[in-house]
């Protein structure tokens, strides 16, 4: 799909989806200069916005994203950090019962990183399917 149809059916700016490639959140392919963005792409901007909704930054979606690019984490701080705020952010969710299916993403991704965590590089490609 262009742009203007994930502009569409992602409900976020052009300048936006633009700033997540700068990131490297959203890695879009190319094709006689367009770019082409696939149902993937459109489901990461779902979850950068859903994540960034609950308190993560783009900082710790960046992390996240690397995991699951490289499958392995050149920056286990960030993990550490990362897996503090989510862990905070947890609480935070139990406490409204109308936020089930945040809690549940949190758990997830708190998982991954239990894994990246706890077990060297090559190990670390299991962790992709969670993300």
């Amino acid at each position: 799909m262009g742009l203007i149809e994930l502009v569409n059916k992602s409900g976020i700016s052009m300048d936006m989806i633009h700033y997540y490639e700068q990131l490297q959140l959203i890695q879009p392919a190319w094709k006689n200069k367009h770019r082409i963005y696939s149902k993937q792409d459109c489901g990461n901007i779902r979850f950068i916005e859903r994540m960034v909704m609950i308190g993560l930054s783009l900082e710790d979606l960046q992390v996240i994203f690397e995991i699951k690019r490289t499958n392995r984490c050149t920056t286990p701080d960030m993990v550490v950090q990362l897996t503090e705020k989510l862990n905070e952010i947890q609480v935070d969710l139990c406490k409204d019962n109308d936020r089930k299916a945040q809690r549940l993403e949190v758990d997830g991704l708190l998982e991954v990183l239990k894994f990246v965590k706890g077990h060297s590089a090559r190990f670390a490609t299991n962790a992709k399917q969670w993300l």
